[in-house]
């Protein structure tokens, strides 16, 4: 995702994330209202599929982390390459770093200033030859791939958090297929709840390749489980107010009185709006990223149905994870691994949901500490 899902947290930067998340590497492309893409043919079983689906996450699955081959050593040293904003999250990846024990520091970078305030961040990161490099692309891959090439080539391991697996890279944390299933999740909690054919909206900036991906998650799992469901398009900006994106649910839903379930990426669930504008009581949302206990009550008071939860602090453990497996020459397949994904309905709505249960200790115990 270019910019990971920390951004996800800073609920009042939308606009700065439409440089954060960017315009990954040729990922973007953007939708006309009241678009449809059609479900392909009817999936035997699909709903049961879903049902089944929704039912096994909402128990709330454990987090595995396999061991390390051996405890990691105080004298690595790690870079995380990071931009200064809020929806950056400058300084949540320390906590990981300090259970390993590593020697880390965090090398800011102004991204309003565009790729070459990254480009000279990471030059100045090689140049200090830690064992390996975090970030977050936040723009093409491509623009920096001679220089992880060359560093790569001195020995120096990357992980790429958000962005797109490329070679040269140990690992992708957040990345396109991991972003794809909580679209996915979130299809099914529509998919189980409804039981039978139907239109839903989606809610999205798809000019924003990790929110793309998700809608793209949610149109493909429609299209396997839907039994000739529909997925219809409602774009929204990262760069709008809150007001003007409700504002087109509001109208879209209005002219699409079929619709009977809206999923909306990230920022985009608005009940409130949606109930001031008459049209709440007559559709069902379900949301992805739940960021705080206001979601979760807005779970338990039935203005969202569900929401598709998956790692916000606990991502940065795992991109540490995997730099600490790459330095150790572990060969980590995946290495684009799936978000540990859970739903969270009016059922079991709590914020122990919002990260993967004791997921410090787990991974404090894989690492030996």
């Amino acid at each position: 995702m270019q910019m990971r899902n920390s951004w996800k947290r800073a609920a009042g930067v939308a606009a700065a994330f439409v440089v954060v998340a960017t315009v990954a590497a040729g990922c973007s492309s953007s939708s006309n209202a009241g678009s449809s893409s059609e479900s392909g043919a009817s999936s035997t079983g699909g709903m049961a599929a879903a049902q089944a689906q929704v039912k096994k996450l909402a128990a709330n699955p454990a987090l595995t982390v396999s061991p390390l081959p051996a405890p990691p050593k105080a004298s690595t040293y790690a870079i995380q390459v990071n931009c200064t904003i809020p929806a950056c999250a400058p300084g949540a990846m320390k906590p990981a770093m300090a259970a390993l024990g590593w020697r880390f520091q965090e090398m800011p970078y102004d991204i309003s200033k565009g790729p070459s305030a990254l480009r000279q961040a990471l030059t100045q990161a090689i140049a200090a030859k830690p064992d390996v490099i975090l970030y977050g692309a936040n723009f093409p891959e491509a623009t920096f791939q001679q220089q992880v090439d060359e560093a790569t080539k001195e020995g120096i391991k990357f992980v790429d958090i958000g962005g797109a697996l490329t070679p040269g890279y140990s690992a992708c944390i957040q990345c396109q297929e991991s972003l794809g299933a909580l679209g996915a999740t979130a299809a099914d909690i529509a998919l189980a709840d409804a039981g039978a054919k139907i239109d839903i909206a989606v809610a999205s900036d798809n000019s924003i390749a990790p929110l793309k991906a998700e809608a793209d998650g949610v149109k493909q799992e429609v299209a396997r489980n839907g039994d000739g469901s529909r997925v219809l398009d409602v774009p929204q900006s990262v760069n709008a107010t809150p007001a003007d994106n409700a504002s087109r649910i509001v109208s879209f839903l209005q002219r699409n009185p079929s619709v009977k379930y809206v999923i909306a990426t990230e920022q985009f669930v608005n009940p409130a709006a949606l109930n001031s504008a008459g049209v709440g009581s007559g559709v069902k949302l379900v949301g992805m990223y739940p960021l705080n206990a206001s979601d979760v009550a807005a779970v338990k008071n039935g203005q969202v149905l569900a929401y598709s939860t998956g790692e916000l602090a606990s991502l940065y453990w795992r991109a540490a994870d995997a730099a600490a497996r790459a330095v150790q020459g572990v060969n980590l397949d995946p290495s684009a691994p799936i978000q540990s994904l859970r739903v969270m309905d009016k059922n079991n709505a709590d914020v122990s949901l919002l990260d993967p249960a004791n997921y410090q200790d787990i991974y404090k115990k894989a690492w030996n500490q």
